[in-house]
């Protein structure tokens, strides 16, 4: 997956819609990335990969703002 980029999906919220990706192996241990106040998902780039090449089923979302 490195050098990959994966397609973001929407979801539909009470507060708006929320893109979200979803990568690797859907048995793979959970791992959720939240940015803070400031920045979006692409912050997590780097280990969102990473993660995802080592097994685990990685989470990566923007806040609303």
């Amino acid at each position: 997956m490195m050098g990959k980029t994966t397609e973001t999906s929407f979801i539909e919220c009470s507060e708006g819609n929320v893109g979200y990706e979803l990568a690797g192996p859907l048995d793979g241990e959970a791992v959720v990335l939240v940015h803070g106040l400031v920045g979006n998902k692409a912050m997590w780039s780097p280990l969102f990969e990473l993660l995802a090449e080592a097994g685990c089923r990685v989470l990566r979302f923007d806040l609303y703002g």
